[in-house]
Formats: structure tokens, C-alpha cells, sequence
């Protein structure tokens, strides 16, 4: 963050919210990043017998990040308002618990990966911006 000489307490919290949203904005970015390879990790493991879709590597989202007042949000996700996973007459959601599970041909704990991940990725950046 820019040291800097603020004429008011509400110039000083502008320049802290404005350094708080690109900080958060790198985090998500890297966090989804982690997720699509993470995800992507999954098929690394033998197809077998069974065709594979894909559906899940196209399913990592970035959500917009929120800010209001002194707070601000960002949402990384596996897209799953998909109604049915077609080949298994099953919901995205059901699949894609089995997936992470390590219950079907492929390799589990994308998310679970993804998750360990995202407190490095706040540390790196906010630590940048905030020294």
C-alpha cells in the first residue's frame, strides 16, 4: 500500500478499502486458478471402461466480489445448478460429492485441495499489500 499523507480518516479508510479490493480480487483469481487445476488434477487418473464428459473441468467458477463498507467478499465454486448428470440420471451435486470423494475413476479431494490453498493465497496477497 501507497504510505502516503491522508487529509482525513475517510480519505485513509478509501485508500485502505481500495488496496483491501485488489488484494481480494489476486486472492480469488489465484484461489480459482488452484481450483481449475485442481480440478483439471482429476483426470489424470485411467478413464477405464467408462467415456468420460468432462462436465466437471468446465464446472470451476469465479463469483464477483461484494464490497460494502468495511467488508468485501469473494466466492469461488464448482458450478452445480446443472439439473442432472446425464450418463448417471443423478444431480451434478450427488456426482461431483462422489467425484471429490474419490468414489469414482479419477482423483478425489479437487476442493478439499482447493481449500487448504486459499489461506496461503490470502497470506500472499494481503501480505503484499499490507506489509
Amino acid at each position: 500500500m501507497n504510505i502516503g499523507k491522508y487529509t482525513s480518516m475517510s480519505a485513509l479508510k478509501n485508500a485502505l478499502r481500495k488496496e483491501m479490493f485488489v488484494a481480494l480480487n489476486e486472492t480469488v483469481e489465484m484461489s480459482y486458478q488452484d481450483l481449475k487445476t485442481n480440478v483439471n488434477h482429476f483426470y489424470d487418473s485411467e478413464e477405464g471402461n467408462y467415456k468420460r464428459t468432462y462436465q466437471l473441468m468446465n464446472a470451476p467458477q469465479a463469483k464477483e466480489i461484494s464490497c460494502s463498507g468495511d467488508s468485501a467478499m469473494g466466492e469461488i465454486c464448482i458450478d452445480t445448478d446443472s439439473p442432472n448428470y446425464d450418463p448417471a440420471g443423478r444431480s451434478v451435486q450427488t456426482i461431483y460429492n462422489y467425484a471429490e470423494a474419490g468414489g469414482l475413476r479419477g482423483n478425489g479431494n479437487f476442493w478439499s485441495k482447493t481449500e487448504e490453498d486459499i489461506p496461503k493465497n490470502i497470506e500472499k496477497s494481503f501480505g503484499k499489500h499490507f506489509k
